[in-house]
């Protein structure tokens, strides 16, 4: 007989340990190194899953949105949509904007898929909850890796030299993918308990992405102007175009105050997820 004895980590429940969210501040930091290692292990099936059961494999990464790139671009060229005064070609423009907005929308979309993903081992396996989350940031960094070797091939193509300001591209990049993410993991809870969120979120954000300066420049005369300007995406998408594009870079102070409050908001919400999911996992379960 082995005389060594594996140590196991148990979890014991009680009544009031729920409530203490400085017990769950310490529960979640002791948990990020594990659950960093299994969401990535995570990652790495899923992605790798995902595209061997597909003929044309990680290309449909580049499809989506190449073709409503495409669609703009015809509309705009034959003059059926009249898009004028784009501080770079309206290719590239409308490419690059709509590359930024689908990873917003992925951002968002991807708390829930993940949790979604695990719904059926959360009831029956003790493990960290944060893993799911992890699953979903490598997820979408590795979506997000694509999308910028789409927005790279754009700027040589069109000849576009960022400058030194392109090197700030990278942290806006990931200040649109944590304020998505954020939104995704508030939005989460309840998209686990109803359906109609995960199907909520595409049309939402296909119709958003109308009130954004996404397939048009920021428009100083007419109805949308007040749209954009209360609508907190905008300021995102125009910094981080403008940043690759060589523009000036306006509303910097808003922008940073959208990622600050973005990041807060997040930290908050892996604590209240780390609360409520026992409540989600119970009424999901039952």
């Amino acid at each position: 007989m082995n005389s060594k004895i594996e140590h196991q980590k148990i979890t014991i429940y009680e009544a009031q340990a729920a409530l203490s969210f400085k017990k769950l501040f310490k529960e979640i930091v002791a948990d990020i190194t594990p659950a960093k290692a299994l969401g990535l292990q995570l990652a790495k099936r899923d992605i790798k899953a995902a595209y061997r059961q597909s003929v044309l494999g990680i290309v449909w990464a580049f499809i989506p949105p190449i073709m409503t790139s495409l669609i703009w671009i015809i509309l705009n060229s034959s003059n059926t949509v009249s898009i004028k005064n784009t501080p770079i070609p309206y290719p590239a423009f409308v490419l690059i904007g709509t590359l930024l907005w689908q990873t917003l929308t992925d951002s968002i979309n991807q708390p829930l898929r993940s949790v979604n993903t695990g719904k059926s081992i959360l009831a029956k396996l003790n493990f960290p909850r944060e893993s799911l989350l992890f699953h979903g940031m490598f997820t979408l960094f590795f979506n997000t890796s694509l999308k910028l070797l789409i927005i790279f091939a754009v700027l040589i193509v069109f000849k576009i030299n960022p400058g030194l300001q392109g090197l700030a591209i990278l942290p806006m990049i990931l200040g649109i993918m944590i304020t998505g993410f954020t939104i995704g993991l508030l939005l989460m809870p309840v998209g686990m308990m109803y359906g109609d969120i995960s199907r909520m979120i595409p049309f939402s954000m296909q119709f958003l992405m109308y009130l954004t300066p996404v397939i048009y420049p920021m428009p100083t005369s007419g109805k949308l102007v007040f749209f954009n300007k209360i609508n907190p995406f905008t300021y995102l998408i125009e910094t981080a175009r403008n940043l690759l594009s060589a523009q000036p870079v306006s509303n910097l102070g808003l922008t940073f105050s959208i990622l600050a409050i973005a990041f807060i908001v997040l930290c908050l919400g892996v604590i209240v997820y780390r609360f409520i999911m026992p409540i989600i996992i119970e009424r999901v379960g039952s």
